[in-house]
Parts: C-alpha cells; structure tokens; sequence
C-alpha cells in the first residue's frame, strides 16, 4: 500500500508517504499541514489515541480528513433489505 501511495503522490514533493503506527507518529508537534486517513480508523483497536496523536502533530489551522463508512448500519448491504427499498420506489 506504501508503495501504490507513493506512486500516486510522486509528483508532489510536499506529500510524504511513510509507515508509522497510528497512535505513536514519529513526528514533533504541531509539524505537518493535514493528514488523510481512509478507511483506517475502523481497523484499530484505539482510534481516540489515533485521532488524539493526528491533532498533535498537526498544526494549528491544519486539515485532518478522515473517511471511515460504518458499514453495519447501512441497511443496503443487506439484500432483502435492497430490494425493498428499490420496490419501494
């Protein structure tokens, strides 16, 4: 994945792309701009510590997107439930 997100950001030189643990980022305080987090924080065990350590290091002002879908309470990814809705129409 590091390597596909490096591809994609390679003509961008103020876009670092490095491994880390969520909820240690080797980074100091408020140093980076904004941060992207995609479908990452449904697979930790501790995401208030990740969420916690992205405002640390971001600086004042700064961007943190995070995009996450629940997908347990989205009633069309069952598929009784779909069709339903889609005769309901």
């Amino acid at each position: 994945m590091l390597v596909e997100a490096r591809n994609q950001t390679r003509t961008n030189a103020s876009i670092e792309v490095r491994p880390g643990d969520a909820t240690h980022l080797d980074l100091e305080e408020t140093s980076i701009d904004g941060s992207w987090c995609e479908r990452l924080f449904q697979h930790l065990t501790k995401p208030a510590a990740a969420m916690s350590e992205l405002e640390r290091v971001t600086r004042p002002g700064g961007r943190i997107v995070v995009i996450d879908t629940d997908w347990a309470c989205m009633p069309f990814t069952e598929r009784i439930q779909t069709s339903r809705v889609l005769k309901s129409l």
